[in-house]
């Protein structure tokens, strides 16, 4: 018998819950769920998105849900079904995830093609992670999620787009790469985006305080994980690719591990409390909560939250209970970590105040004699005019080809072949907090693309919108 063919239910209206509902200006939760692995049956997987959606159908408090693309593993089933069955089962809209891990742009344009389809309005574009793939040979392309946002904006107005930035970032030169590339996606169209998972809440309220400065009132969500014992007991192997985990808070976690399953949760669930409260108090729009599996654990959380709320009703108490609970621990690695403005988390000084606080600026190491050379031979083989035979042989015998120089150009002209993925419109948020690039072999290629654009003071390279 032959196979039934695929059909598509063509949503022309799209879900624009989620949009309508920021709009009115309620702190939003959320919950991730991973797409799954692609070794799982994918009906399997079906049900078990349509039992989880069932189980939170009632929550009103829910707003949505954010499904991840890629996370776990390169080879993972698309989210596209996945999603639209979360949607139906939970009667709630779904965030779906777009990934250039081992992605090609035209498969991130299929699954974005194929979710607009579906109903799907609101998309998360990122880059991915590292390749799992042990023959890195086998690797395949990613694509950058600057590609992907300026991909999507071509498939219609009707889109709510969203992006991701790490905002807990210690050295001069990854924070200032992540906010470069932070613009970048705005400038790309970005409408919405997720603040990576961290625990120092300095760094959360440093981003809020950028955006302030810079004028940007765009939707912040962050991203709260929420540790599971068996998580907890693996800590001291590492966490989650691009979560920095403070070395005393892990310690911890590490101690609440030793308790029953139900104390420990019990206490995360705190833990989780006190800092979505932060969240909200800070001006965040959302928390997106990674590691609430099931409503019993939703609703006690929930319930924890009406008790701080009633306790802690604006910045400074909450700031007090911080304080309290972590105020003797170090959230900061190394000994002179690097922030943009002095007076964070002080009492009364929830916003940012240009005159109080200005930004500290932080001297960056010159680049070398070689990429000053590069850039400015690049930047002269680049210049509108240079056509004829003289200067595309001259191109040729510096092999900058015309099309390596449209190629580069985002890079300032370097070659990109040190960064493992290949980027090109700015660095991805899983460097180490030492700097270190995500395999651990070096430091972040876009550190020398950094240190050119600020001798050259041409920072504005780093944040324009793709091409």
């Amino acid at each position: 018998m032959p196979q039934e063919a695929k059909q598509i239910d063509m949503s022309f209206a799209g879900d624009q819950r989620l949009e309508n509902s920021m709009l009115k200006g309620e702190f939003h939760y959320f919950l991730e769920c991973d797409s799954p692995r692609s070794q799982q049956p994918f009906n399997a997987s079906l049900a078990l998105f349509k039992e989880l959606g069932q189980a939170f159908r009632q929550q009103e408090q829910l707003h949505g849900w954010l499904l991840t693309d890629r996370l776990l593993s390169e080879h993972c089933h698309d989210p596209v079904m996945l999603a639209e069955a979360l949607t139906a089962a939970s009667d709630k809209p779904v965030i779906m995830t777009v990934s250039g891990r081992g992605s090609d742009l035209e498969r991130c344009k299929s699954v974005l093609a194929e979710g607009k389809a579906t109903g799907r309005r609101d998309f998360l574009a990122v880059s991915g992670d590292l390749s799992d793939l042990e023959d890195t040979s086998a690797n395949k392309p990613y694509t950058d999620s600057v590609n992907i946002l300026h991909s999507a904006r071509s498939q219609g107005k009707d889109l709510r787009l969203g992006a991701v930035v790490n905002p807990f970032k210690y050295t001069p030169e990854d924070q200032s790469l992540q906010y470069a590339k932070m613009l970048r996606k705005i400038n790309s169209g970005a409408q919405f985006l997720i603040a990576q998972a961290g625990w120092d809440m300095k760094k959360a309220q440093e981003l809020q305080w950028f955006l302030q400065r810079m004028n940007l009132p765009i939707t912040v969500i962050a991203r709260v994980c929420v540790f599971e014992l068996e998580e907890a007991k693996a800590l001291a192997n590492g966490y989650k690719t691009g979560v920095y985990v403070p070395i005393p808070l892990a310690c911890l976690i590490q101690q609440d591990a030793e308790k029953s399953q139900e104390e420990f949760t019990d206490l995360q669930l705190q833990r989780t409390a006190w800092q979505v409260l932060g969240y909200k108090r800070l001006g965040y729009a959302a928390v997106l909560l990674s590691g609430i599996r099931n409503p019993k654990n939703w609703k006690k959380l929930l319930q924890y939250m009406e008790e701080l709320e009633k306790q802690y009703p604006d910045y400074d108490s909450w700031l007090e209970l911080w304080k309290k609970q972590y105020g003797e621990l170090n959230f900061v690695p190394g000994q002179n970590p690097h922030f943009l403005y002095h007076g964070l988390l002080q009492q009364g000084k929830r916003d940012f105040d240009p005159e109080e606080d200005p930004v500290q600026g932080s001297a960056l190491p010159k680049p070398t004699w070689l990429d000053r050379w590069r850039y400015w031979l690049g930047r002269k083989l680049d210049k509108p005019g240079k056509e004829g035979k003289f200067w595309d042989l001259l191109r040729r015998l510096c092999r900058l080809p015309k099309g390596k120089l449209q190629e580069l150009r985002p890079c300032l002209y370097l070659n990109n072949a040190p960064c493992p993925k290949k980027l090109r419109w700015g660095a991805c948020g899983n460097a180490g907090s030492d700097g270190l690039c995500e395999n651990g072999q070096q430091r972040c290629f876009f550190h020398r693309i950094l240190h050119l654009a600020a001798h050259a003071n041409n920072y504005q390279a780093l944040e324009s919108a793709a091409e």
